[in-house]
């Protein structure tokens, strides 16, 4: 999520860093004060509950918040994908001891690991869509004519889709990847991990637009799955971080390695 802090500071978005959570928690004692904004919480307007991280006196804690807290607001709005997300404002929200889900100062290393986990998640689900956007190209190729023959007779609309099959085998090898290191805890899952989503975002924009534009422009239709998987991988590629900030942190975890 990205994070901003409300009041009279400059706001300093985070972008995808656990480590620059602005959200604030005061009062050192057994009741903890929230305040701070949380942005693009995917299901944020049907949440009947939140895991809200925030900075603690003692360093970043995680807190459980009801939807229905006073002075938790959230605004809703439609994403690009067909689903729905919210930001959630934080004013003086007042959480008892036990609503604290860990030790302050804990809190990054569960999120790091939860990240870890929703990367692999999003890569197993980019490449389910990826395949199916090259299914649908190749049997909508096979069935529509023109000129007297199947679209998949020409040679250059062959070549095409064999970039996209090209392109559809790389991301599942970094898939395959990508959840071995993961569950063997290598040191450079973290690394994997960043590639992974570089090759989420470049892959399912290459093959997304490869299948809509043979489809032609029926391709962006509702009537049409193509266009609707092709949203989905858009807003995975923003989801956890996009093809940037990846490309940044593979490239500094290399430097590391």
């Amino acid at each position: 999520l990205r994070q901003t802090i409300t009041g009279n500071s400059p706001i300093k978005p985070s972008r995808w860093r656990s480590d620059l959570n602005q959200m604030a928690s005061t009062n050192p004692g057994a009741i903890q004060c929230l305040q701070g904004e949380k942005c693009v919480v995917i299901g944020g307007d049907t949440a009947t509950a939140f895991i809200v991280s925030a900075q603690a006196p003692g360093g970043l804690c995680l807190f459980w918040v009801e939807a229905e807290s006073v002075g938790l607001t959230r605004h809703s709005y439609p994403l690009v994908d067909g689903g729905r997300g919210a930001n959630l404002t934080l004013f003086n929200v007042y959480v008892g001891d036990d609503a604290r889900l860990c030790e302050p100062g804990f809190a990054l290393d569960l999120l790091n690991h939860s990240n870890q986990v929703g990367l692999a998640a999003l890569g197993a689900e980019a490449i389910g869509l990826v395949d199916l956007l090259l299914a649908q190209t190749l049997a909508y190729t096979r069935e529509r004519r023109q000129f007297g023959q199947t679209l998949a007779q020409f040679q250059v609309l062959r070549h095409r889709m064999v970039d996209m099959f090209m392109q559809a085998e790389q991301l599942r090898s970094m898939v395959l990847l990508a959840n071995i290191r993961l569950a063997e805890s290598r040191a450079d899952v973290s690394r994997v991990l960043s590639g992974l989503k570089v090759q989420v975002g470049k892959v399912g924009r290459f093959v997304g637009q490869q299948a809509i534009q043979l489809h032609g422009g029926m391709g962006m239709s509702d009537e049409v799955v193509v266009g609707h998987a092709f949203k989905r991988l858009l807003a995975l590629d923003a989801q956890l971080g996009n093809v940037d900030h990846h490309l940044r942190h593979f490239a500094a975890q290399s430097q590391v390695a």
